[in-house]
């Protein structure tokens, strides 16, 4: 009898497996949705506001994440507010606070690559960082290297001057900033106006304009670090609301669609200025969030200096073979192919044309890269 019940309930147990494989392969499964991971590396966040999860303080190598300065959360309450929708109590992301100083002064670079490789290791999809350093380091590079080959997308604030915030510097010459694998967001004043106090240079990816108060409507200049911020919220939300995107996409073709989804001013097109402090315009997520992205944007800038030539810089999402420039004015046409510079950064290219062509021209460029051709008109 015992032997019998045993070979029933065996038979019972093939026949609702087998019915177990049928169920998962013959119908549509809904996986739980695991949290996106935004780690924030600032002044801490107090643990269980905007969704912080427990983290780490490499400034006094303890757990211990509360924020004595308030810069931290205010970054993280930047951040969810972009991210986050209101009418949904599950926001699909968990913020990981990570401490690497009390009031934005006493980074060292060995904890800061350690910091990185932490948010890394236990989870994180992006990394927001609103400080940077006079000196960087092979171990600070190498970590950097690390979470970008992780697919892993690491922001950073353009600064207002490291260390002395009342004078501006290059980006060039800031840690890890300078580095060709992180994405450099700027600022701007309420109309557009570029912000004189960051830090400037051609390593700035985009720029983000502050928004109206919602009590009162009015405009308040933000600075980088809430400006990285808000793009990293708004990267946030757009990776939870694409998830083929989360799984598929890489940093550097994010980057590529960030660039193609902002626009300088009409009076900074063609300027140095609107270059070294508004890199390619002024993010606006409403584009950033159809379905279909340009792998390409350009920027170009007068070289005042040589008034003869005209300086482009492109931003793709792909490596660039050549470029064939067609200069259309008045009914003649002028074909070149002007040479590409080495990259100034991973996913930005840089060529000129000699002559500038005149008002009234058209510029048409046939890009070769290694999924094939692109042609844009300017």
């Amino acid at each position: 009898m015992v032997q019998k019940k045993s070979i029933l309930s065996f038979v019972m147990m093939i026949f609702i497996g087998l019915g177990g494989v049928w169920f998962f392969l013959g119908r549509p499964i809904t996986l739980p949705s695991v949290p996106i991971v935004v780690a924030v590396i600032d002044t801490g966040i107090k643990i269980g506001t905007f969704g912080a999860e427990k983290g780490w303080n490499f400034f006094d190598q303890t757990p211990d994440v509360s924020d004595e300065d308030g810069h931290g959360t205010a970054v993280a309450e930047m951040i969810f507010t972009h991210a986050s929708d209101s009418k949904s109590r599950d926001f699909g992301f968990n913020l990981l606070p990570i401490k690497i100083s009390r009031h934005g002064a006493g980074i060292r670079p060995s904890d800061l690559a350690a910091a990185i490789d932490y948010a890394v290791n236990h989870g994180a999809k992006l990394i927001n960082l609103s400080s940077g350093l006079t000196q960087g380091s092979d171990a600070l590079h190498a970590a950097v290297v690390r979470a970008h080959e992780r697919g892993v997308i690491l922001l950073t604030a353009a600064g207002t001057g490291v260390p002395n915030p009342f004078r501006p510097g290059r980006v060039e010459e800031i840690f890890p900033q300078a580095y060709p694998e992180v994405i450099v967001v700027g600022s701007v004043g309420p109309q557009g106006e570029p912000d004189l106090s960051m830090n400037y240079g051609s390593l700035i990816d985009f720029v983000v304009r502050p928004e109206p108060n919602k009590n009162d409507g009015s405009l308040k200049q933000i600075g980088s670090s809430f400006a990285v911020a808000a793009a990293t919220g708004d990267l946030t939300r757009y990776l939870l609301s694409h998830p083929q995107v989360l799984r598929s996409s890489k940093p550097d073709e994010l980057r590529a669609w960030l660039r193609a989804s902002s626009r300088l001013p009409g009076s900074r097109v063609g300027s140095q200025t609107g270059l070294d402090r508004m890199g390619f315009g002024i993010f606006d997520s409403k584009p950033f969030f159809i379905e279909e992205h340009d792998h390409f944007s350009i920027q170009t800038v007068k070289l005042s200096e040589i008034p003869e030539k005209m300086i482009f810089y492109m931003s793709t999402a792909e490596e660039i073979i050549s470029i064939e420039s067609k200069v259309i004015c008045a009914g003649e046409t002028k074909v070149s192919a002007p040479a590409l510079s080495g990259a100034l950064k991973k996913g930005l290219a840089q060529f000129q044309l000699d002559p500038i062509p005149a008002k009234g021209c058209r510029v048409q460029l046939k890009i070769s890269h290694p999924s094939g051709q692109e042609e844009m008109a300017l």
